[in-house]
């Protein structure tokens, strides 16, 4: 049998970060709060650790799953330098 596939998106604000995600073929909604991940305010490890426990949250929720697809929105990336360095700080963390 094919493993379920989870789609994953990610709002990360100062406050608060909220995950939604959907499971496929079964029809499955994950929905996860965190802390804040604003890596201006709480670092870019502490920001890759937080987004990366909500993804493995979601993963654990929907037994058996693969991360399909992950689409973030994350305060305090505005800088090409800065995305970057987020980025490999969590593909080292998944």
């Amino acid at each position: 049998m094919d493993s379920q596939r989870v789609f994953i998106g990610i709002d990360a604000g100062g406050t608060r970060s909220r995950l939604k995600g959907a499971c496929l073929p079964d029809v499955l909604s994950i929905d996860r709060e965190g802390p804040g991940a604003n890596p201006q305010r709480v670092g870019f490890d502490a920001s890759a650790t937080i987004l990366v426990g909500l993804v493995n949250e979601a993963l654990a929720a929907a037994r058996d799953a693969r991360l399909a697809g992950l689409c973030l929105g994350v305060a305090g990336i505005g800088r090409d330098a800065d995305r970057e360095r987020l980025a490999h700080a969590l593909r080292e963390g998944l």
